[in-house]
């Protein structure tokens, strides 16, 4: 049994975490130079993020161990980000990356979604206790890293939290 009084619903909880793994691939897959074209497939994996989370925290330790772990704190920061895209509809990411000089000849353009500094964010109350994890652990950040950072916290969360 849990601390919330019932156990890990632990078929939602794989298909939710299949749907992030397939969340996390189609932002790999969509064109970073382009940040609109992340916009679908990033909503849908910080939602299921948070729906793998909220699911685990009936696991009387989760939050402890959350709260106290690199990586569950990026899916600390990742709450801000969710909330930022739930209740005041903008996404808290751009395009980085691109030319810079010098540079050395082959070159490779490279860009890539990041999430954007705490100072580019329009002040609201939601979840405003996870902007500190936000600012912290988020970021700045390349969106994909956070995101595979947030999988791996879950890979190892189940499998403490489920043994």
């Amino acid at each position: 049994m849990s601390g919330k009084g019932r156990a890990v619903d632990t078929e939602m909880l794989g298909l939710a975490r299949e749907a992030f793994g397939a969340a996390i691939e189609r932002v790999s897959a969509a064109p970073a130079s382009v940040a609109r074209a992340m916009y679908g497939p990033l909503a849908e994996s910080v939602w299921w993020a948070i729906c793998i989370d909220e699911e685990l925290e009936v696991v009387e330790s989760y939050r402890s161990r959350r709260n106290t772990d690199p990586q569950g704190n990026v899916v600390n920061g990742l709450r801000y980000a969710r909330s930022a895209l739930g209740h005041h509809r903008f996404f808290a990411v751009q395009t980085a990356g691109g030319v810079s000089i010098p540079y050395v000849i082959p070159y490779k353009i490279e860009t890539f979604g990041a999430w954007l500094p705490v100072a580019d964010l329009p002040d609201f109350d939601q979840q405003s206790t996870f902007r500190p994890r936000y600012e912290q652990y988020v970021a700045g950040r390349r969106v994909l890293d956070t995101l595979v950072d947030a999988a791996g916290w879950f890979d190892r969360a189940c499998a403490e939290s489920l043994a």
